[in-house]
């Protein structure tokens, strides 16, 4: 009886460990597929190869599309908050006042201002929104970089405040040799795109 309780102890354990060594090749399989996917497909977006949405403006001479993406755009604002700094004081019975003054202190939040489609062309980013649209010169880019998962934070000349465009969530299908995945749609592709749209334009 012992003996067989020992052997299916045995069997259970090998079994894990067994189970273990699949489960740990095949997310190494997944690391070093991922690294060879990714380089692929930040080499499509700085080439400008991977096309996304359709064109949604009029093309200028010499112009060249690139993508168009749904996307709202954020910038930030200040936002007052206080309150009083000083002390309650009472000076009668069922009265009192306060002794000091208000104390107010401003940040700045985030706040979406339009939503619209975003547009990458070989020259320009374009916006397009319900109330607002922007034509920003790809020269004039001062800073571009990815913000949180889906949005780029953009510094530009003339303007003091940085612009933030939040994109949708979507993902790429890639494949390596017959394997298949999705890799999500992230801040950080776009900046590729505008930074390789920016290295061809200077060529």
């Amino acid at each position: 009886m012992f003996k067989k309780i020992r052997e299916k102890i045995e069997a259970n354990r090998v079994r894990r460990e067994k189970e273990e060594r699949k489960e740990n090749a095949l997310q190494a399989q997944i690391l070093a597929d991922k690294a060879i996917y990714m380089t692929e497909i930040e080499e499509s977006f700085r080439d400008g190869s991977l096309a996304m949405g359709q064109p949604s403006i009029i093309l200028k001479r010499n112009e060249v599309w690139i993508m168009d993406l749904s996307a709202s755009l954020w910038e930030g604002r200040a936002v007052r908050t206080g309150g009083y700094a000083g002390t309650r004081v009472r000076i009668a019975k069922g009265v009192s006042v306060n002794v000091g003054g208000f104390k107010a202190e401003s940040h700045q939040e985030l706040r979406e201002i339009d939503s619209g489609t975003f547009t990458l062309t070989n020259q320009r980013i374009v916006f397009s929104g319900g109330k607002r649209t922007l034509s920003i010169n790809l020269n004039k880019i001062i800073t571009v970089a990815p913000y949180l998962d889906r949005t780029i934070a953009l510094s530009r000349e003339g303007k003091q405040k940085t612009q933030y465009f939040q994109l949708p969530e979507g993902e790429i299908p890639v494949n390596v040799e017959e394997r298949t995945y999705s890799e999500p749609i992230s801040g950080q592709m776009i900046v590729w795109a505008i930074e390789g749209a920016l290295e061809r334009s200077n060529d």
